[in-house]
């Protein structure tokens, strides 16, 4: 039932002039990349990271110094890698948004998260610039979240959502994580498992700040990407991170000639 009743709330909000206005903003922010979609490998491994610990506290004094959160510092360092290891101008992934502005969805299942594309473009600005950049489309991808991520990529691929039903799967085993109990008037609600597996992305990374020191979890596609370039990837990450609190006025070009 959850799956027809996240389908007609797709198809409800797409028609809708708030979804349209939504859809034309993600098209424009969008257009320079191109979301293409394959089966997903149920098989990962997962690895516990930690940023080093004067990384850490470089990030965080970095976060005071600018006034942009530390966020939108992790998230940018991404998008310079990314830039580095595909040789690229434009970057492009996604990350997790569980804020819905819709207050009537702040309880329902299948509702409390999604994924947001997160597009920024690689030009001679400065780190602080480029900073700048992500938070504020971190700003406007919150403010036009309520677009559901598998309609944007349908729409962009020119097909209807229903065609993605493996993406469909992942997504509602996605957003149904335990937070708390839910409560419905009127309604009797009975818990049912979900097997959550079999549907994972290629590579994700979750991190979070305790008190100076910056830790979390990699996730990644052990038939795409070797334990060697998963340990690669950390050590030219904290690099990136340290360049970027060093010197927060150096371009953008010239971290990626030193990486």
């Amino acid at each position: 039932y959850q799956k027809m009743d996240f389908n007609h709330w797709i198809n409800e909000f797409s028609d809708s002039q708030e979804g349209k206005e939504q859809f034309s903003y993600w098209k424009e922010s969008l257009k320079n990349t191109s979301i293409v979609y394959e089966k997903t490998a149920t098989k990962a491994e997962g690895k516990n990271v930690s940023l080093k610990v004067n990384v850490s506290t470089d990030v965080i004094k970095l976060s005071e110094i600018t006034k942009f959160n530390v966020f939108s510092i992790l998230l940018t360092a991404f998008h310079i890698w990314i830039a580095y290891h595909n040789k690229v101008k434009y970057t492009y992934c996604t990350t997790v948004l569980a804020n819905r502005t819709k207050k009537e969805f702040k309880d329902v299942c299948g509702c409390l998260a999604d994924l947001a594309p997160i597009c920024l473009e690689m030009n001679n600005c400065t780190v602080v610039e480029l900073i700048g950049k992500t938070s504020r489309k971190i700003k406007e991808a919150v403010t036009n979240q309520e677009y559901p991520f598998i309609q944007i990529a349908a729409n962009m691929n020119g097909s209807n959502h229903l065609a993605f039903e493996e993406t469909a799967k992942y997504f509602i085993a996605f957003q149904n994580y335990k937070t708390r109990h839910l409560k419905l008037d009127e309604v009797d609600l009975k818990e049912i498992p979900i097997m959550k597996n079999g549907y994972k992305t290629d590579l994700s990374i979750s991190l979070v700040q305790e008190n100076e020191v910056i830790r979390g979890i990699l996730e990644y596609n052990d038939q795409l990407y070797s334990k060697e370039f998963i340990k690669e990837f950390i050590e030219k990450y904290n690099f990136i991170l340290s360049t970027m609190s060093e010197n927060p006025t150096i371009t953008i070009p010239t971290i990626l000639s030193m990486i």
